[in-house]
């Protein structure tokens, strides 16, 4: 560069993401030697950052590095049974969480997202894994299920993208969790769970077009009846309430099952078209799901695709070839956990 004029100098073109750390702070970063850009690991798959922050972990007994973590926990109510060691139990699953993120060199990027009826993401990109950061991403871990009144997740901060299979709701949202992590370009993904997700596709439009048919005849033939149904008040039995947990906070103290005087359509015509029933996606479905986001949000950009690694916690045969599969696909590791001390 000295011999030369600086017009003379053709330098290569190095593609960074310019949007890899957007923190209001000065990040302190260590020395890091023995590591080049973009740490491959052979197969396609693996860490393409800067390679500068890669980190080890334990994530509850799978070992592996990356420098772009996301950690995903399954926050519903399932996890917190009695049989699964109730509210100390899932406390020893966010103390190992904490753990993990904790050990994260200061010069990695992470991030950490909740699922279950709904998902929430702690960042909406990924944050340094300095001191400050990992004291408010343990503080946002603890405050999941901690006790009856705040069981659960209904509603969250993570959305559906149009570039995805199009879905209207579900348990054990494990699918938008990874739409976050997709989207924060994460090159490594730790998900814990104690089920399989049941993600509702909705009516496939021949179906809903067929079943508004059948709808508008009905209502057509009766017209008149429908117009003239008549209400009267009538004593219904309403069952008790048996002060079980459920998804979105508890679903109340116990009851004893009571009559209550109710308004009762007491002539409706009959024959009304039954509604077909929910439609889950399958296995393949889920794969293609997570293909799209990666060819758009990885291939598309040259970045290589994320290693996943999951955990199934006291989970089912189901659930758990659910997410052997899922991790193998980016090639990472399954392993099923049954208890934590």
């Amino acid at each position: 560069m000295v011999a030369l004029k600086p017009s003379n100098l053709s330098l290569p073109k190095i593609d960074l993401d310019p949007k890899l750390i957007r923190t209001s702070f000065q990040p302190k970063f260590k020395a890091v030697s023995g590591m080049g850009m973009g740490v491959g690991l052979g197969t396609g798959y693996g860490l393409g950052g800067f390679g500068g922050g890669v980190s080890s972990f334990n994530f509850f007994g799978i070992r592996g590095r990356g420098d772009r973590i996301a950690v995903l926990v399954d926050v519903s109510v399932s996890m917190v049974e009695d049989e699964k060691g109730g509210f100390a139990g899932f406390l020893r699953v966010k103390e190992r969480i904490n753990e993990v993120v904790k050990k994260l060199d200061d010069a990695a990027m992470f991030n950490v997202i909740a699922f279950a009826d709904a998902a929430e993401s702690w960042q909406s990109d990924m944050v340094i894994a300095n001191e400050e950061n990992k004291m408010a991403a343990k503080q946002f871990v603890y405050r999941f299920n901690e006790n009856k009144a705040n069981c659960g997740l209904s509603y969250g901060n993570v959305g559906a993208m149009d570039i995805g299979l199009p879905a209207i709701g579900g348990t054990t949202r494990l699918d938008l969790a990874l739409t976050a992590a997709f989207q924060n370009g994460a090159d490594t993904i730790l998900v814990i769970s104690d089920g399989r997700p049941q993600v509702e596709k909705g009516m496939p439009p021949n179906l809903q077009a067929e079943y508004q048919k059948k709808l508008d005849e009905w209502q057509k033939r009766n017209a008149a009846a429908l117009a003239n149904v008549r209400y009267e008040e009538q004593k219904v039995w309403v069952p008790g309430n048996d002060g079980k947990l459920r998804e979105g906070g508890p679903k109340g103290p116990e009851t004893k099952g009571h009559f209550e005087t109710r308004k009762v359509a007491v002539n409706p015509p009959r024959g009304r078209p039954k509604e077909p029933e929910k439609v889950y996606w399958t296995l393949p479905d889920f794969l293609k799901h997570l293909g799209l986001l990666h060819e758009t949000l990885y291939a598309k950009k040259g970045r290589k695709l994320p290693i996943v690694h999951c955990i199934g916690y006291q989970i089912d045969n189901e659930g758990g070839d659910f997410l052997k599969k899922v991790a193998r696909t980016y090639k990472g590791n399954y392993r099923r956990v049954t208890q934590i001390h």
